[in-house]
């Protein structure tokens, strides 16, 4: 694989493919804004998609790269506050203390949070977090259908 770089008019080969290609489709280095990556970005997905397939560690790194990524974009959790609440729940939920299990995709904790402030109230199990959800976030609601559920069982 050849590792200079040519440019013709706004074009940049890519060192896996040796296409000619637009130097929008090569991802920005690391670390700057200016300069490319050497393999344009259908080369680097079409590698990234066979180490998924076949390195359990890439897959892993990758997947605790991107919860690292979700929890400080969406919520401005680091990992290490994220797993802080894990044990002050004791990796239960919040709500119903059912045992959150990161294997499994449905028993994984989601963020709670105030969607008027952004401030985070705790981990829930799916069921929990999508129960406060569907009520709007509104306690009158939740106590309502408590009540609801209580006369019900008369």
């Amino acid at each position: 694989m050849p590792t200079a770089t040519i440019l013709v008019d706004g074009k940049k080969q890519c060192t896996t493919c040796l296409e000619l290609k637009p130097l929008d489709e090569f991802v920005s280095a690391i670390n700057t804004t200016t300069r490319k990556a050497a393999s344009c970005k259908l080369c680097v997905n079409t590698k990234k998609l066979s180490l998924w397939h076949t390195d359990l560690i890439f897959r892993e790194k990758f997947k605790k790269q991107r919860k690292k990524s979700q929890l400080k974009l969406k919520y401005g959790l680091t990992i290490q506050e994220y797993e802080n609440l894990l044990v002050v729940q004791n990796n239960k939920c919040k709500i119903c203390s059912f045992e959150f299990n990161e294997e499994d995709s449905r028993n994984i904790p989601r963020v709670d949070h105030c969607h008027k402030t952004g401030k985070i109230r705790g981990l829930l199990c799916n069921n929990c977090n999508l129960g406060i959800g569907n009520f709007m976030d509104n306690p009158d609601h939740l106590i309502k259908a408590s009540h609801y559920l209580i006369q019900s069982r008369k």
